[in-house]
């Protein structure tokens, strides 16, 4: 079982792969719904409809070769992402905590499969972040470990863009008083970076372009990861080299914040270098490139024109007044 997301007439429309290549709109299960994550909301009910779906009509089938790809699911209510969970960066970290650390990034940064991601100047070095993400299926609060695979509907294909320049800018560096336990403050250095720009500026978040049911998918965490610039492979990894489980991850997030049917969580970035051993900030597709393509055993591929605009930074109109 496969869905997607694709623009008809200027309107998003959820569709399941029929037979390879042929799509077919959700609105035509009966089931009043036509957007994925609905679809997924509706839980056993929907899936048998799709699988049990059947047509003669050509007009009810839509080729996926000529379709215009949204995100997979363009309205989560979150996509919350696993950061450095690869043992490719153990090399580069001094301290790791023993739990899944994530961060949040805009919906508004979603695009679909041969959107261009257009790209500014003042962003600075900009490279691709290719990753495996859960797509959940139903609510989950509070859950354990082994329940956790149970509120998982599928996976796709998500690619983390990741801003260094911005990164680098910003950031701060305070002294933060600390109670002491004496009735005192003690006042500690920290360093503290906001994902708001870095993570999430429009189109750095490509994902798709289907859902692939978790039923076709056998072993998520020996899965194939490689991704190009142009013909250029940057990364050749595997699912296997992620430090927490997807069940761990589940069980983590869900102690803090309600996941619900829809929600996006990309497991972490393939890290593990190509032969030539460069890093994937080599890979900075502000300065060449153009296409970024990212391809996942049994997910597929996801394709990303790149575009890089000509633009005056925007600071440039207000930092003389600070």
């Amino acid at each position: 079982m496969k869905l997607a997301t694709i623009v008809m007439d200027g309107r998003r429309v959820g569709v399941f792969e029929y037979a390879p290549g042929k799509l077919v709109s959700l609105s035509a299960l009966d089931l009043g719904c036509d957007s994925v994550r609905h679809f997924i909301e509706l839980g056993d009910e929907a899936l048998a409809a799709a699988q049990n779906y059947e047509t003669e009509r050509d007009e009810d089938l839509i080729n996926a070769g000529n379709a215009e790809w949204a995100a997979v699911i363009p309205d989560p209510t979150k996509i919350l992402c696993i950061a450095l969970n690869n043992s490719a960066a153990d090399s580069q970290l001094t301290y790791r905590p023993d739990f899944p650390v994530y961060f949040p990034k805009l919906p508004s940064a979603l695009t679909g499969h041969l959107q261009a991601v257009d790209l500014y100047p003042h962003y600075g070095l900009v490279h691709p972040e290719p990753e495996v993400a859960v797509i959940i299926g139903k609510q989950a609060r509070n859950v354990s470990i082994d329940e956790a695979m149970e509120h998982v509907f599928g996976y796709t294909i998500f690619n983390d863009i990741t801003s260094v320049g911005m990164r680098k800018e910003d950031r701060f560096v305070a002294e933060y008083p600390i109670p002491d336990g004496k009735g005192g403050f003690t006042p500690t250095t920290e360093h503290v970076v906001y994902q708001g720009r870095y993570k999430s500026a429009d189109g750095f978040a490509p994902m798709g372009p289907y859902i692939v049911h978790k039923k076709d998918v056998p072993d998520p965490m020996k899965l194939r990861v490689r991704c190009w610039l142009d013909d250029d492979v940057l990364m050749d990894d595997n699912t296997s080299a992620y430090h927490f489980s997807i069940p761990e991850v589940i069980c983590w997030i869900s102690q803090h914040a309600t996941l619900q049917p829809g929600d996006v969580i990309p497991l972490g970035t393939a890290l593990h270098p190509d032969e030539h051993r460069r890093p994937i900030s080599y890979g900075n597709l502000n300065k060449f490139g153009d296409k970024v393509t990212i391809e996942i055993e049994t997910l597929g591929r996801l394709e990303s024109p790149i575009r890089r605009v000509d633009a005056l930074d925007p600071r440039t109109s207000f930092a003389s007044a600070k």
